[in-house]
């Protein structure tokens, strides 16, 4: 069956789908950017005529043969940039604040590691070291954890005892 000359075949997927294409993207660019204001008919009627004019001159050229395999690789192109974009930005962004079972058991060791050491500092003042390293990779867990070391006993104990070295005490 033909119409005007054109096979249905054609008419359907050379001209009326891409001519749907084109509609839909300059209508929905032209109520996005608003650049005709906040009349919907008026947006529909650019968005008919601006495709019209891109189908029937994409059509006379031979273009439109070729416009569904080359929407389904800007689609494809589009689909793994965003993919790896997200990739790069969740492990950028959350990828270093993950946590598993490792650290929470690593942060109940270092609790009650830094408690048993800083019981033993007051006889042996050459374990203040050791345990500042400890509070320090507490500190890092904790944040990793979202957890307040305000909760943990010793460690305000450790700042007091902190405050009062660094003050000559």
């Amino acid at each position: 069956m033909e119409v005007f000359g054109i096979s249905m075949q054609e008419l359907i997927f050379s001209i009326f789908l891409p001519f749907v294409l084109f509609y839909l993207l300059f209508f929905a660019l032209l109520r996005k950017s608003k650049i005709l204001g906040e009349n919907k008919n008026l947006d529909a009627i650019t968005a008919l005529v601006l495709s019209g004019l891109v189908i029937t001159s994409m059509y006379s050229l031979g273009i439109t043969r070729y416009l569904a395999n080359f929407g389904a690789a800007v689609a494809v192109a589009c689909f793994a940039a965003l993919f790896i974009y997200g990739t790069i930005k969740m492990t950028l962004t959350k990828g270093w604040e993950y946590s598993t079972e490792e650290d929470r058991k690593r942060f109940e060791e270092l609790k009650k590691k830094g408690e048993e050491l800083l019981g033993k500092l007051p006889k042996d003042p050459s374990l203040l070291p050791a345990l500042d390293n400890i509070v320090k990779e507490l500190e890092i867990l904790a944040k990793k954890l979202k957890k307040d070391l305000s909760d943990v006993e010793w460690y305000s104990k450790y700042k007091e005892y902190k405050k009062s070295l660094e003050k000559g005490g």
